[in-house]
């Protein structure tokens, strides 16, 4: 397989790009925060190697009070909004894996 194209924008979007489905995924967890740096990067390696657009979009969730509320205790959290689903911490790039080939399709 080729080189992947990772980026990290200013808005805090991991981007995959590759010609598959798209998905989009909220990475919740806030600054400073070590765990929620080590989620990001296995995030950002097991991006490379799936065949989908997939989108990352990182969300501080000091900034907004709806995510606080339940998820405070519980960053970092890997979410999909379209089905709801979550992969809470602890997770690695085998498990990340087997979330993202459960996400509806």
């Amino acid at each position: 397989m080729g080189r992947s194209n990772l980026t990290i924008s200013r808005s805090h979007s991991l981007v995959y790009n590759h010609n598959s489905q798209n998905i989009h995924l909220l990475l919740l967890g806030t600054q400073g925060c070590h765990l929620c740096d080590d989620a990001e990067e296995i995030v950002a390696d097991a991006l490379g190697k799936q065949r989908a657009y997939i989108e990352v979009t990182k969300i501080d969730i000091a900034e907004q009070v709806q995510w606080q509320e339940k998820y405070a205790v519980r960053i970092p959290v890997l979410y999909h909004p379209e089905s709801q689903m979550e992969l809470g911490w602890p997770f690695n790039q085998d498990t990340l894996t087997k979330f993202l080939n459960k996400l509806p399709q």
